[in-house]
C-alpha cells in the first residue's frame, strides 16, 4: 500500500523510512562557527551618537558629539509617550519638558544592548583578493 503524503511522520513503518546516508558532509557548504559578540550601550536620543557613560551617568553629563543633555526623560528606561506624565512609574509632580536636564529621582539610562562590529584594520590588497577568491570556492 503506497502512502498518500510522503512527509516524515505520516504513517511511518520501519521498513519505509528513507535516511539520509550518513558520511562526509559536503565540504562546500561546511561553515564554521561565526562569533558574535553583544555590548552594552547608551545612545544620545537627539543624534544617536554613543555615551560611553554606562555605568553613571550624572545630571550634568552632556552628549559629545551635539552638546545636549542626557539626564533628560527621553533618555531613561521609564519614558513611554503613551503611559500618564509619560513615565512608567508613579511620579508626584509632571516633568514638563521632557528634552531639558531634570533632577529626576527614578532616572535609570536606557541601556541597549547591540552588536559589537569590528572593522578589520588596513586590509592589503593581497588579503582582499584572498578573500575575494575564497569567496567564490
Amino acid at each position: 500500500m503506497s502512502r498518500k503524503y510522503r512527509h516524515k511522520g505520516y504513517m511511518n513503518n520501519d521498513d519505509d523510512q528513507r535516511q539520509r546516508p550518513r558520511g562526509k558532509r559536503n565540504e562546500s557548504f561546511a561553515r564554521g562557527r561565526v562569533e558574535t559578540s553583544y555590548r552594552r550601550t547608551i545612545r544620545c536620543v537627539e543624534c544617536s551618537a554613543t555615551v560611553n557613560f554606562i555605568d553613571e551617568l550624572k545630571v550634568t553629563d552632556t552628549c559629545k558629539n551635539c552638546d545636549a543633555d542626557l539626564h533628560t526623560c527621553r533618555n531613561c528606561k521609564f519614558f513611554d509617550p503613551g503611559a500618564p506624565n509619560e513615565c512608567m512609574k508613579p511620579v508626584s509632580q509632571r516633568i514638563e519638558s521632557k528634552n531639558t536636564r531634570n533632577l529626576c529621582e527614578l532616572f535609570q539610562p536606557k541601556v541597549l544592548v547591540e552588536k559589537a562590529i569590528e572593522a578589520k584594520k588596513n586590509q592589503t590588497s593581497d588579503n582582499a583578493r584572498q578573500a575575494f577568491e575564497d569567496l567564490f570556492r
